[in-house]
């Protein structure tokens, strides 16, 4: 039934089922499954044992699956600098974020956590490791928050970036979607415009 079941693939198939089935069946399994009429599904199949028995519980995951995809491929090829990662660091990160913060590739980012890649301090004199962990903690208690952070890249340059940080879960586990907005040009001609507000007003007290 494995070749009638997964085609070319009954072999990987049948390797993976004496793996699950020495394991207990401890985790539920995504396979891909040959239908009758050749196409192929994508099903996760969580099995019990029921002494000399199996029983098995299949769902259809194709939807779900090709959403996912869908999400990787949106996630590659956004303009805008999205960073997924829990508390032990990065898992992952599309291009413009590397770009964003001026490294080589992928990996120099992965396992670092923002905080690392950020100057000491923020802009308002604060802790950067304090501050994150305060939006990292209001974000899973209340959803998506949105604010400026300043990053550090490997130039060593300061980047002012808009914030959006919503929280969710990767494998189980407590993780956020960092998206991070380059508003480093407007920040600056807004702090030019108050500079000269500021000169104007000193010019006219001086009269």
């Amino acid at each position: 039934w494995f070749q009638m079941l997964s085609g070319d693939d009954s072999e990987t198939a049948r390797k993976m089922y004496e793996a699950d089935r020495a394991a207990g069946f401890s985790e539920p399994r995504a396979v891909p499954l040959k239908r009758r009429d050749g196409q192929f599904k994508v099903v996760e199949i969580a099995t019990s044992l029921l002494g000399e028995h199996e029983l098995w519980l299949i769902h259809d995951i194709t939807d779900r699956v090709a959403s996912q995809e869908r999400f990787r491929v949106l996630f590659e090829q956004s303009s805008t600098a999205l960073v997924l990662y829990d508390e032990t660091g990065i898992i992952d990160c599309n291009s413009s974020a590397v770009l964003l913060l001026e490294y080589e590739q992928k990996s120099d980012l992965l396992r670092k956590h923002p905080v690392d890649l950020s100057p000491k301090e923020q802009p308002d004199h604060h802790s950067s490791e304090e501050k994150g962990r305060q939006a990292e903690a209001l974000a899973t208690e209340k959803g998506t928050q949105k604010f400026n952070w300043t990053f550090q890249t490997a130039q060593g340059r300061p980047v002012v970036t808009q914030v959006s940080l919503t929280p969710l879960k990767v494998s189980q586990r407590s993780a956020w979607l960092g998206e991070w907005h380059d508003i480093s040009e407007r920040v600056a001609y807004e702090e030019g415009l108050k500079r000269a507000r500021d000169s104007a007003l000193q010019f006219a007290k001086a009269k």
